[in-house]
């Protein structure tokens, strides 16, 4: 888009569209492009200068107001003054806007040094990029001349040269990119032919700040999923040795019943362990750990608790084994499909068939950007848990939570709210999702140390903040209580 001969038919575009133009404002949002706007003759004029060093482009666009917040202003000094000419250095890329005050535009349209200059009498006034730089600085002048042949884009025939310069036929070709030559000595199949030289200049950007975008979102979704994946891959193997707590369940348990056995044996007041017959393996002493200072029958009593518990784990490391398997096959089927995808219409349709995926990962529904939540966010047999991370967060989270949704929370301790969103859905979750979400309610309070915590259970409707009450702080109107292990859920 920088060729010095399509720099020499926009030069003579842009003579045409904005002599006798007045200058308005330089302004930029986005690194590397400014936008110069123009009005005159009833009319106004933008534009766009690109100086991204594999995108270096300009071109005039459809006209439209500038923003009026989050951008820099450039070249204030030339606000009014009017275009008397534009022209292209005969021997290089430097692209000249004159003005009636004596002050000049220089855009300087190099690949790897792109830039525009306010210059005054062969001095820089200010520079659109390294202003500290330039500013006072000898403008930047023209390279000697190169030849004919040097100026032609690599790869086109010289005697394309004349009818270039004179009957240019611009056009998008397949494998190419942009082009002024003729399918006589440039063959290729033209996916699009221009009626100029600046609508081809633009529309050719355009396609490639598209084609950029649509890499720059297909590799952060990858990147996303592939995090997501090897989350998801640590955890199943994390959850797949439940075995391991079945066999502390059957331990606790066949030491409470050795325990009670002998529940009405002596036992000294400071004893630690007692050495039990055990029946099961040819009558040989066991040594169990007991709690000081109690009898046997209660030890019994905590072992026969401690194996229950076990076993409740062990049940919900299953419930969530399966999930977590199925949300990792769902991950990696969708990454596969991804890995396919070319274009942004077919990634606009993925996007549309994979959004759970993509709200686990942090994008919103459209997967364009990510979502700032003030919560943590689990799933857990397909009810979606919603997790606050602080006061300011479990206020938010309480504002975003429907009236219908289920709100958890340790009873008489601080901690986070927790809510399964319902989605308008009457009947109430299964048991394990509800002691799912009432354990992970007191992981995240200052119980989580205890062996049992009992947690709020009620709707969000139930629930209201008092005016003027510090962040955090709730009065619950209804509730009932779950007593539950505190688990984080990995």
């Amino acid at each position: 888009m920088n060729n010095y001969y399509t720099l020499l038919h926009l030069a003579d575009s842009l003579k045409r569209n904005l002599s006798g133009a007045a200058f308005v404002s330089a302004v930029t949002g986005r690194k590397h492009l400014l936008e110069l706007r123009f009005e005159g003759s009833g009319s106004a004029r933008l534009m766009t200068i690109s100086v991204e060093p594999s995108a270096t482009a300009m071109f005039l666009s459809p006209y439209r107001d500038a923003p009026q917040s989050n951008v820099a202003t450039f070249f204030e000094d030339l606000t009014g003054a009017v275009v008397t000419d534009v022209s292209l250095a005969e021997t290089d890329r430097l692209m000249r806007i004159e003005f009636a005050t004596g002050h000049a535009l220089l855009v300087m349209a190099y690949s790897s040094k792109a830039n525009v200059f306010h210059v005054r009498e062969g001095v820089v006034v200010e520079a659109f990029k390294q202003d500290a730089v330039w500013a006072g600085k000898p403008e930047p002048v023209p390279m000697s001349a190169a030849k004919p042949a040097q100026r032609m884009p690599r790869g086109v025939p010289m005697q394309a040269l004349e009818q270039i310069v004179e009957r240019p036929e611009p056009a998008y070709i397949e494998g190419w990119g942009l082009s002024l030559a003729s399918e006589e000595v440039l063959p290729g199949t033209r996916l699009k032919r221009y009626a100029d030289v600046n609508e081809a200049v633009r529309d050719v950007f355009l396609r490639h700040l598209h084609e950029r975008t649509f890499v720059q979102r297909k590799t952060q979704i990858e990147d996303r999923l592939r995090r997501l994946e090897a989350g998801l891959a640590h955890m199943v193997i994390q959850l797949e040795a439940h075995p391991e707590g079945l066999k502390r369940a059957e331990t606790y348990e066949h030491h409470g019943q050795l325990l009670m056995a002998h529940a009405y044996a002596r036992v000294d007041a400071d004893a630690e362990s007692f050495t039990a017959i055990d029946w099961t393996r040819e009558n040989e002493p066991v040594s169990i750990p007991i709690k000081k200072g109690s009898t046997l029958s209660a030890s019994a009593e905590w072992y026969f608790r401690k194996a229950k518990e076990a076993r409740t784990s062990v049940r919900q490391a299953e419930l969530r084994l399966d999930e977590t398997r199925k949300r990792l096959t769902d991950v990696q089927t969708g990454l596969a499909s991804l890995a396919g995808i070319t274009q942004s219409a077919a990634l606009e349709k993925w996007k549309k068939q994979h959004v759970l995926i993509l709200e686990r990962t942090g994008f919103d529904a459209a997967g364009d950007e990510q979502v700032r939540v003030p919560y943590r966010r689990m799933e857990v047999g397909g009810y979606e848990i919603w997790i606050g991370k602080n006061a300011q967060s479990n206020d938010e989270l309480l504002r975003m939570a429907h009236k219908d949704d289920l709100w958890l929370h340790a009873r008489g301790s601080a901690g986070s709210h927790v809510v399964i969103r319902m989605r308008k859905q009457s009947k109430r979750p299964p048991m394990e999702v509800l002691d799912r979400a009432a354990a992970l309610a007191a992981w995240y309070s200052k119980q989580k140390g205890s062996s049992l915590v009992p947690v709020i259970l009620t709707l969000r409707k139930y629930v209201r903040k008092p005016k003027g009450a510090p962040p955090g702080l709730v009065v619950v109107e209804r509730e009932e209580v779950r007593m539950v292990k505190p688990d984080q859920g990995i």
